[in-house]
């Protein structure tokens, strides 16, 4: 298997593997493990999924290597696997980071967060459970006020349905804003909005409705015939 790993190599690796001392090169267990420590895979930092993966990688390193407890050796085999945004990320941390194993991969994990809720925060050569952040609460979209501007078709004056009825029981258009409805939209969780009468109003009636002679479906999805007017 090594005689035949041999004829695979070419360039770099070919000089390499002729660097190597003989009984390394005859021998496939040997040189797989050579192997590997020259050419480990590489961690771009890409995803939480390869972030876990790479530490997982380098504690089977360490152990094969009868490293587990060598910080130092660790950090330094670390450092020929980063590529890309990993490397590049690397070189931000503090030194204590980077020469500590311990923290650094509680870095490396914090960085590339999978799909658990619980990040590790470190501070010096401590690490402390620390839980995600809570969802920021969800506020209301606040209500609108305002009034009722009834547009007649072909007449340009601004009218506004009154907070006042008539004698039939009706509510009167106004010129006047001063004597105007004050109503508010509020909006529902199924996104639609809600119409309501204001509080604070000194009117004649608690509730609105609205009733057209002779206007068509069609007629009125063209030509509303009112529309809210925020104050």
């Amino acid at each position: 298997m090594a005689d035949f790993a041999a004829t695979c190599m070419a360039q770099d690796a070919l000089r390499w593997w002729g660097s190597l001392e003989e009984e390394i090169q005859q021998s496939w267990k040997l040189l797989q493990k050579e192997m590997l420590l020259a050419y480990p895979p590489m961690f771009h930092g890409k995803s939480g999924e390869e972030a876990e993966k790479f530490v997982q990688m380098v504690y089977r390193r360490a152990r094969d290597a009868r490293r587990q407890g060598d910080s130092r050796w660790i950090v330094e085999f670390v450092q020929t696997c980063l590529a890309a945004e990993a490397l590049r990320w690397y070189a931000t941390l503090e030194p204590d980071v980077q020469d500590n194993w311990r923290l650094l991969q509680q870095a490396i994990l914090n960085r590339w967060p999978g799909d658990g809720n619980t990040q590790l925060a470190i501070t010096g050569s401590s690490i402390f459970p620390t839980p995600a952040a809570a969802a920021p609460p969800i506020v209301p979209a606040p209500r609108q006020k305002g009034r009722i501007r009834i547009a007649r078709e072909g007449d340009r004056m601004t009218y506004y349905l009154s907070n006042t009825l008539s004698l039939y029981g009706f509510s009167t258009l106004v010129t006047n804003r001063a004597q105007a409805l004050v109503v508010e939209l509020e909006p529902t969780p199924a996104g639609l909005w809600k119409l309501c009468i204001a509080d604070g109003q000194s009117i004649e009636y608690e509730s609105l409705a609205i009733w057209w002679i002779g206007l068509t479906t069609e007629k009125f999805v063209t030509l509303p015939a009112f529309m809210f007017s925020e104050v």
